[in-house]
């Protein structure tokens, strides 16, 4: 019965590193572009705090926002959400 107790667990650990990993990656392919997080908020048509916000894993982006990133930046959604470590 254990096991039924600890699964809601680790389920909520992975997601945390999955964000962990996400927010880094979101950061660093924007840095590598030069491109400040005003230029992407408006690619994604949302506010510049909300760009902040993924990059300190204070918000989440929805699937479809994953999706625009991954196009912009031209990496996979594998890649962004820390499933692969290559890129394309």
């Amino acid at each position: 019965y254990l096991h039924i107790f600890l699964f809601p667990f680790t389920m909520r650990k992975k997601g945390r590193e999955t964000m962990q990993v996400l927010s880094k990656r979101i950061r660093e392919l924007r840095q590598e572009r030069n491109m400040t997080q005003h230029e992407l908020a408006a690619m994604l048509h949302v506010h510049r705090a909300t760009v902040a916000g993924y990059e300190t894993k204070d918000r989440q982006p929805h699937f479809d926002t994953v999706v625009q990133i991954a196009n912009i930046f031209e990496v996979t959604t594998d890649y962004l959400l820390g499933r692969t470590d290559e890129k394309r």
